[in-house]
């Protein structure tokens, strides 16, 4: 069996078979442990999300002889949980500094590193690591993060976290009196 050793939590996998011999036509089943999963080689799974054990029976349907191949374990990383906004001040007056947003990413493999970018509303990117400072805000404005394990598997997105901004104050003409 050829393929990857490893994968990313929920990420698809592909498995090829290399079977030989036989006559004719043959049948490949997969299985993990002894639950079929899949038929055809090779055998693509949408998602994959725990550590798994893969074997496939080679059958030779003119003869009816079937092999079983040897098993090929691939192991499934841990999940990252992006995790919730905190910080931030909300409301902010007009032109006034929005405040500290911080990540608080979890799971994943690794040691607890993190690649971390801080993104506005649009998607444009605004900075990187477990802090994003905002500067003078003059809008209402609406900021999330994406994460990614040490060994690159995400990214996963936060949720939205939006700083209110008051309207800006405008003293208006004086009216009235004599002229």
């Amino acid at each position: 069996i050829t393929g990857p050793g490893q994968v990313c939590w929920g990420e698809p996998l592909n498995l090829q078979a290399h079977p030989s011999g036989g006559h004719g036509l043959h049948t490949v089943a997969w299985f993990i442990d002894d639950d079929l999963v899949g038929t055809g080689n090779p055998l693509h799974l949408d998602s994959l999300i725990a550590t798994s054990e893969f074997t496939y029976v080679f059958t030779d349907d003119a003869c009816g002889i079937s092999e079983r191949s040897d098993p090929h374990e691939v192991k499934v990383n841990p999940k990252i949980v992006a995790g919730n906004i905190t910080g931030g001040n909300s409301p902010v007056c007009y032109g006034h500094p929005g405040g500290t947003l911080e990540a608080h990413p979890s799971g994943g493999s690794g040691t607890g590193t993190y690649k971390i970018k801080w993104c506005n509303a649009n998607g444009d990117s605004l900075g990187n690591g477990i802090f994003f400072t905002i500067g003078n805000l003059f809008n209402t404005s609406t900021y999330y993060y994406s994460v990614t394990d040490i060994i690159g598997c995400g990214p996963v997105k936060s949720n939205n976290k939006t700083i209110d901004v008051f309207q800006n104050l405008v003293a208006g003409p004086i009216t009235g009196g004599d002229p």
